[in-house]
């Protein structure tokens, strides 16, 4: 996935339904007045919902900063090609698979500060957090990194880091193991 040249390249990738937080999304992005940021959106949802999403970013003059891709059977490479991942959620996340690929492919991420995210996402040190349903928050946050390429590369390390020592099947292999397994007599 070719990036333009000077492009600050946002990602979101899941399900486009309302508890994933699109249009807190799309109205953060219009609050945010720098160019060079485009959204990618993956992800399928009913029509119906996905043509007032696009309405959305028509009405808030940003359609032409919106790459909508549909369904990807492979969302690596778009994660990998991501200056920035977001997960704005505004229902609780048992586990958002989402973030932690983002987090595997060295992908800082804004996320909602609900269910299990402030598990997955240091803020400070591998993304953001931000309170859900925030346009506000998430529009300040997006500013913040994408304006500060040190602090996108810092995170990116620390996410890709943070992956490797978290989300492992060894290591998931390891804790279940550890579970299950009876302590020795």
């Amino acid at each position: 996935v070719e990036k333009a040249q000077g492009e600050i390249r946002l990602a979101y990738c899941g399900r486009l339904d309302p508890e994933k937080g699109l249009e807190v999304l799309i109205d953060a992005l219009a609050k945010v007045q720098n160019p060079a940021i485009t959204l990618h959106i993956a992800g399928a949802g009913k029509s119906s919902y996905v043509q007032q999403l696009v309405r959305r970013c028509q009405v808030a003059g940003i359609a032409d900063r919106v790459v909508w891709l549909g369904h990807l059977d492979d969302v690596a490479p778009l994660m990998a090609s991501a200056d920035i991942g977001v997960a704005p959620s505004v229902c609780p996340e048992a586990c958002s698979l989402t973030i932690i690929e983002f987090l595997r492919q060295g992908v800082p991420v804004i996320a909602s500060d609900t269910g299990a995210n402030p598990e997955l996402v240091e803020t400070g040190a591998t993304g953001l957090l931000v309170p859900a349903g925030d346009s506000d928050a998430l529009a300040g946050a997006i500013s913040r990194l994408a304006s500060d390429h040190a602090m996108r590369r810092t995170m990116a390390e620390a996410a890709r880091k943070e992956a490797s020592a978290r989300f492992t099947y060894d290591n998931f292999y390891r804790q279940i193991s550890a579970i299950y397994t009876p302590p020795a007599e």
